[in-house]
């Protein structure tokens, strides 16, 4: 149990209620990259969301999870300016193991990739988790170069974890319009193909109607990802350099 953690919703310091899906989407990335190292119990999504605005205790709280740590967090954003604190707690004691906080600028969206990917790897490290060099990879992988493509993929998750008809339909088009800003972006391919399927599994639309557009665009989404695992391998390492 001693590597085990949950990361609960992140708090919007925005003062704008608007920004919800973008504290919400600080906490998904994190907690994606968490997923990912093999060595943690990382406590799902759906789980953690139960506690968003809860006042209970965070040792009730890993008690109701059964994970041994917390991560918490929060999130200011004015304009393309970003503000993420995120703390390790010690559920067992309240103790903080680890707390840092991060500022960023949108217009350098690969300084958002690199503070989620840090903050997993602390959180990894404090709770002596070890990751592969495949994990490390991955983790530190920007998905996307594009803001527009981003904000879009951020909004589509927002909209699709409503789980409504048509909040699931507004999540398609946020994703199909990641898509159009950038063509490579995998994961909003792998997102639409969950959003019909979330259509189908509550009743809305049918399987034969959606399995089609489930599968065209799961299967894109892993032609992608295999893709780049591929160009990954391809690359020979110089003196620190990635030669292709």
């Amino acid at each position: 149990m001693e590597k085990s953690v949950a990361v609960l919703p992140f708090t919007n310091l925005s003062g704008d209620p608007d920004q919800e899906y973008f504290s919400n989407g600080m906490m998904e990335e994190i907690l994606d990259r968490l997923f990912k190292i093999g060595d943690l119990k990382v406590i799902s999504r759906t789980s953690s969301m139960h506690y968003k605005n809860s006042d209970k205790p965070i040792k009730e709280i890993a008690r109701e999870l059964g994970v041994a740590s917390i991560v918490e967090g929060s999130v200011r954003r004015a304009g393309n300016n970003v503000r993420i604190a995120v703390q390790l707690i010690d559920a067992g004691n309240d103790v903080h193991l680890w707390s840092e906080i991060y500022s960023g600028d949108l217009t350098e969206l690969s300084s958002i990739f690199v503070i989620q990917s840090e903050v997993a790897q602390s959180v990894a490290r404090e709770l002596k988790a070890v990751i592969s060099p495949e994990e490390r990879r991955i983790i530190e992988k920007a998905p996307t170069k594009d803001l527009g493509a981003f904000e879009d993929f951020l909004k589509g998750r927002f909209y699709l974890y409503k789980f409504t008809a048509n909040d699931s339909e507004i999540a398609i088009k946020y994703f199909e319009s990641a898509i159009l800003k950038d063509p490579e972006y995998a994961p909003a391919y792998a997102n639409i193909g969950l959003s019909w399927g979330v259509l189908a599994q509550m009743g809305y639309k049918s399987m034969d109607e959606v399995g089609p557009k489930v599968q065209e665009s799961m299967m894109k989404a892993c032609l992608l990802y295999t893709s780049d695992a591929a160009d990954e391998e391809d690359s020979v390492d110089l003196g620190g350099r990635r030669i292709i």
